[in-house]
C-alpha cells in the first residue's frame, strides 16, 4: 500500500453516483447524535424536558470520557476532596468510607455507611459513637459530604441522572477563550440543593467537560463562580479530572478489587500496595496536536465511506466532521463527530474512519498519539464515476 505523505492529496476514482472529499479540518460545530455504545438515563431522568442536542451532547461526553459501559464497570474509586476530605466508594454496592475533620474544633472523623441504607458507623477520634443521634448526625455529615465532594469529582458522568433536565445552550467561550459548547443543568426534586443551575462548558477540540459556571438559584441570570475542569487523566478505564483551578483533587485512583476491611474496619488503610484497576484501551500517554516538532503521521490505509442509498434518494448532502485520536500504533483510538449531517451518515463516515491506519506520528523519534480532523463533504454528482481526494494539514 502507498503511504501518503501528509500534506500531499491523492485523488482516487469510486464507482459511485456521489462525489466525496475527505481532508482534516478544524471543526466549527458539534451538533452531533451520538453513533456508538448507549447511554440510557437513570431512572427519572427529565427527558421529556429535556432537548435532542442537550442529550446527545451528554451522550458524547460521556463516550469521550471512556464510554457508559466502562464507567458502570468501574467498581471502587477514591479521591481526596481538595486535598482534605477522603472518599472510598465501592460503586457497585453504595459502601462508602469518609475521612475528615470538624471544621470547627479539627476533630478527626471516620465515617462507614452504605448509602442505599442508610445505615452504618462512625467514630470520632477513634472512638466509637454509640448514642443514636450522635451517631444519626455523624452519617448526616457523611452522606452530605459524598453528595457533595461527588458530583464536583464525577459530574461529567451524571448529565442524565434521576431528576435532571438539560437545555443545549450553544456555543461560547471558555474561561481562556477557546470555543466549547454548552449544556445548561437544572433539577427537579432531588439531592440537597435542588434549586442550584449549572452551565457545562464541552471543549469542542477535547470533548471534554472543560468548565462549570454555578448558579445558587435557577432564577438566577449571573453565576455565583465559573471554576475550570482541567487535567483529564486515565484511571482504569475511564478519564478523571483533578484540577479545578482554585484548587486540587489529590489521592484519585480505580480499583478493581479492595479488601473488604476498607468498608468494615475503623483501623487506619494503606492503598499504595493495592493493584489499580485495568486501564483498557485507554492509555497514559498525553495527546499532541500536529504542531512544532511534532511529525505528522502518513497515511497507511484509508477507507472511502458509503453513501447510504436512502440518503442519495432524499438528496442529502453536506459535511461531516470527525476528531480523531490516533494511536502509537497507528490506529485509531478515538473518534467522534463534532459536526453532523444526518445520523446514517454520521454512521458512515465513523465506521469508515475507524478502518483507516497510519504510520505514527512522532516526536523526537518516538511514536505519539496525535488529535487528526477528518471531514467528510458528501454531495451527489450525476455521473457514474465519482472522485475522493484526500488532504491532510497540521492543525
Amino acid at each position: 500500500m502507498k503511504r501518503l505523505p501528509f500534506a500531499q492529496s491523492l485523488t482516487l476514482i469510486l464507482a459511485a453516483l456521489s462525489l466525496l472529499t475527505v481532508e482534516t479540518t478544524i471543526a466549527e460545530s458539534t451538533n452531533a447524535t451520538i453513533i456508538g455504545e448507549p447511554n440510557p438515563p437513570a431512572a427519572g431522568f427529565l427527558g421529556a424536558e429535556s432537548d435532542a442536542e442537550a442529550i446527545a451532547l451528554a451522550d458524547r461526553t460521556m463516550l469521550r470520557l471512556g464510554g457508559r459501559e466502562a464507567w458502570d464497570a468501574t467498581r471502587f474509586v477514591t479521591w481526596k476532596f481538595f486535598g482534605n476530605r477522603f472518599h472510598v466508594w465501592d460503586k457497585h454496592t453504595g459502601d462508602i468510607r469518609v475521612e475528615g475533620a470538624d471544621r470547627e474544633t479539627k476533630e478527626p472523623y471516620l465515617i462507614l455507611m452504605n448509602l442505599l441504607t442508610k445505615e452504618g458507623r462512625a467514630w470520632r477520634s477513634g472512638e466509637a459513637i454509640t448514642d443514636s443521634d450522635a451517631l444519626a448526625e455523624l452519617l448526616e455529615l457523611g452522606e452530605s459530604a459524598w453528595i457533595n465532594d461527588s458530583y464536583w469529582m464525577f459530574m461529567p458522568y451524571k448529565l442524565k441522572d434521576t431528576g435532571v433536565a438539560l437545555e443545549y445552550l450553544g456555543e461560547r467561550v471558555l474561561l481562556d477563550g477557546r470555543p466549547a459548547e454548552v449544556l445548561e443543568l437544572t433539577f427537579r426534586e432531588v439531592g440537597r440543593t435542588p434549586d442550584n443551575k449549572y452551565q457545562i462548558y464541552v471543549g469542542k477540540e477535547s470533548g471534554l467537560v472543560e468548565q462549570w459556571d454555578f448558579f445558587p438559584q435557577a432564577s438566577d441570570e449571573s453565576p455565583q463562580f465559573q471554576v475550570p475542569w482541567r487535567n483529564w487523566r486515565r484511571h482504569g478505564s475511564i478519564l478523571l479530572s483533578d484540577d479545578r483551578g482554585r484548587g486540587q483533587h489529590t489521592d484519585i485512583a480505580v480499583f478493581d478489587e479492595l479488601p473488604p476491611k476498607v468498608f468494615t474496619s475503623p483501623d487506619p488503610i494503606d492503598l499504595t500496595g493495592q493493584s489499580p484497576a485495568s486501564s483498557g484501551n485507554l492509555v497514559e500517554a498525553p495527546i499532541y496536536a500536529i504542531e512544532g516538532d511534532v511529525a505528522e503521521p502518513l497515511i497507511r490505509n484509508s477507507v472511502t465511506p458509503e453513501y447510504p442509498e436512502a440518503a442519495k434518494d432524499a438528496g442529502t448532502t453536506g459535511l461531516v466532521v470527525v476528531r480523531t485520536v490516533i494511536g502509537r500504533n497507528g490506529t485509531i483510538r478515538d473518534a467522534w463527530i463534532t459536526e453532523s449531517l444526518e445520523e446514517a451518515l454520521d454512521k458512515t463516515a465513523l465506521d469508515a474512519i475507524r478502518q483507516w491506519t497510519f504510520d505514527p506520528a512522532t516526536l523526537d523519534g518516538k511514536p505519539v498519539e496525535v488529535y487528526y480532523n477528518v471531514t467528510m463533504n458528501f454531495q451527489l454528482d450525476g455521473d457514474e464515476s465519482a472522485e475522493e481526494s484526500k488532504e491532510e494539514n497540521p492543525e
